[in-house]
């Protein structure tokens, strides 16, 4: 994917721009709202029609805005760069639309998903420790559970990661599971069973693991599959088939930890000093 080069303050600035078309329509929506709705039960068309027309600005309005975050998120998923996402998101993090706690938790969370990128996982572990996800959003509380199963992975932590799978699977028994997270609530546990077949050497890792790489759209995902590949690769020196996965994440990577890994692995391959991995 050809990397887009809109700057971080560009970016911040269209999306800001567009929240303030949104706010604009609330604002108006509701004060014009009673008197639209006036004229509708006193059977006047016209009432109708504005009320109708309120609706669609409100509707179109909120996709731009729902657009542009979507293509902002393709920075991360696509061009692999959480630097760029990140400082973009934590500029976008004020009121009305998201209150005191909900600040504070994503501040956290993206300082967090800064640091598990940049291979940190000291320090991204303090900072989901500092996320009350108690009083946050269903939203919020699985990104912290995403996160901190990738911590145990990378942690090496089975008994961690067990916890975190049954932590988030029971948010799943809510009676009211927002729809609109089915689809991430579903990525999580397909990443997370991942984790699972590599932190317990199950034998068929390897073929699973080139069925997810198969389906996967998404370039940041791709890039962690290859690089799991050339690792199980390393394990059994099979070092021609580890260094063509590691040179995938080295082309494909961008600015995440994987790069800097892959990178040293191939480096140890070399020097045969491979078993340090």
């Amino acid at each position: 994917m050809e990397k887009n080069q809109k700057t971080v303050e560009e970016y911040v600035k269209e999306v800001k721009r567009l929240r303030g078309y949104l706010l604009i329509v609330c604002v108006l929506g509701l004060i014009l709202f009673i008197p639209l709705m006036t004229l509708y039960l006193l059977n006047y068309h016209i009432g109708l029609l504005g009320l109708f027309g309120l609706f669609m600005l409100v509707l179109f309005s909120t996709i731009r805005v729902r657009k542009k975050i979507l293509q902002i998120r393709t920075i991360l998923t696509m061009e692999c760069d959480p630097k760029k996402y990140v400082a973009i998101n934590l500029q976008l993090l004020n009121k009305p639309f998201y209150n005191k706690t909900g600040i504070n938790n994503y501040q956290k969370y993206f300082q967090a998903l800064s640091d598990y990128y940049a291979g940190d996982l000291v320090e991204m572990k303090k900072n989901l420790e500092d996320i009350d996800f108690e009083a946050g959003t269903l939203d919020i509380t699985l990104q912290y559970y995403n996160l901190l199963g990738n911590y145990y992975k990378e942690s090496n932590d089975l008994e961690g990661l067990k916890a975190t799978i049954d932590a988030i699977r029971s948010l799943k028994s809510r009676k009211k599971f927002p729809r609109q997270i089915q689809q991430f609530y579903d990525s999580v546990d397909t990443i997370f069973y991942r984790h699972y077949l590599v932190l317990t050497n199950d034998k068929n890792a390897l073929t699973k693991l080139f069925d997810f790489l198969a389906t996967e759209k998404e370039m940041l995902k791709k890039v962690g599959l290859h690089f799991e590949i050339g690792k199980l690769y390393l394990k059994t020196a099979t070092f021609d088939q580890a260094t063509t996965h590691f040179n995938y994440v080295l082309e494909h990577g961008g600015e995440t930890y994987y790069t800097v890994y892959a990178q040293k692995m191939i480096h140890q391959m070399n020097e045969e000093e491979w078993t340090n991995y």
